[in-house]
């Protein structure tokens, strides 16, 4: 029963108002590099990659209030704001352009790259402000209007998000340049809505009728056990 009310406040929370509804993936501690490794016997960049903690994505989560997108993503180690390894957040506005280098399903057309040590940037025409490192945190805030402004058709839900980090290569460009592989995704295939389904909402509405009901059962054997 515990468990479920954690659960159920969880999904309450979201449902609390526009600025709760967001879109949550986990994902796993300790991959970091699985996806592009070097298969054992050809070298590839990512056998080259400088691989830190703070570079494995363990989250991500797409929020949306009414007017700005937020989306935030958590890593295994507290972000090192000196290093010169990067995250990118990939933005899909309807094109569904992907390519070979990514995992499959792993849509966007435009980006945000933002920089631990630096000014970020982003594609140009996207709206992005309140960056903010916390530990393990990092957030920022995208605003839909800028995003409309490619597609005017498209719903704040129809908004596709992911993210993957970059580190930083061992071995150095053309005049000692820093070169960067991407090392870990979020989602692993795929991107997420910052708002969820209709569905998704009927389910959690019909939870929350599930567990009123089952708190005034509680509440009524609670006092007719008093009574007795």
């Amino acid at each position: 029963m515990r468990r479920f009310l954690i659960m159920a406040s969880a999904a309450f929370a979201l449902a609390a108002g526009a600025a709760q509804a967001s879109t949550v993936v986990g994902d796993a501690k300790g991959d970091l590099g699985q996806a592009v490794k070097a298969d054992g016997v050809t070298p590839t960049a990512a056998a080259d990659a400088i691989l830190h903690d703070y570079l494995d994505l363990t989250s991500f989560s797409a929020g949306f209030d009414g007017e700005d997108f937020l989306l935030t993503a958590t890593v295994a180690d507290t972000l090192d704001l000196t290093s010169d390894a990067r995250f990118v957040i990939g933005i899909d506005t309807g094109v569904r352009t992907q390519s070979a280098a990514f995992p499959k399903d792993f849509f966007f057309d435009k980006t945000i790259t933002i920089s631990l040590n630096g000014p970020s940037t982003a594609s140009p025409g996207v709206d992005f402000s309140a960056l903010k490192f916390d530990g393990n945190r990092l957030e920022v805030a995208v605003s839909l209007a800028s995003l409309q402004a490619f597609n005017p058709a498209l719903t704040p839900r129809d908004f596709g998000f992911n993210i993957w980090s970059q580190a930083v290569r061992a071995t150095r460009g053309a005049n000692g340049a820093i070169q960067r592989t991407n090392v870990d995704f979020a989602p692993e295939h795929g991107s997420i809505a910052a708002v969820p389904e209709p569905a998704t909402w009927a389910i959690m509405v019909g939870g929350f009728g599930l567990m009123g009901g089952a708190l005034r059962q509680r509440r009524t054997l609670k006092t007719a056990a008093i009574r007795a």
